[in-house]
């Protein structure tokens, strides 16, 4: 399952649909999987098993493994960086999410900071919009 969430994070899908579709058999012998899971397994195992602090280290252990892997051959990665914030809409009775003046918008604002050259995601945060 590791190696299916990389896929994920590496193809930048936003839903897990997305992913669930893209598993042909070219794909699942590349992740050495023997079958198809059911998307109710996906699900399950994103959702209810890893949730979010999880997927947090799981994303911290992947970038370290391919940074060292890519200075094994002789890359560099995260010499550049650029750091942005956008907003993620927040429902309206969500009491976390606070109106943001720059979006006018109630939000939530995903931090992320990239690798310039190699464009992956280095590390993120989620914080309530700036009030």
């Amino acid at each position: 399952m590791l190696r299916l969430y990389a896929l994920y994070r590496l193809k930048r899908f936003r839903l897990l649909t997305e992913l669930w579709r893209l598993l042909d058999d070219d794909v699942l012998i590349f992740i050495s999987f023997k079958w198809k899971p059911i998307y109710k397994t996906l699900w399950h195992w994103h959702n209810v098993r890893v949730k979010a602090e999880g997927f947090i280290l799981i994303h911290e252990a992947l970038m370290k493994a391919i940074g060292k892997a890519l200075k094994t051959c002789g890359i560099e990665m995260g010499l550049l960086l650029a750091c942005d914030a956008s907003p993620t809409r927040a429902m309206p009775r969500d009491t976390e999410g606070r109106y943001d003046g720059y979006y006018m918008k109630l939000c939530y604002l995903v931090h992320k900071l990239v690798c310039r050259v190699r464009n992956l995601t280095l590390t993120w945060a989620v914080t309530p919009g700036k009030g």
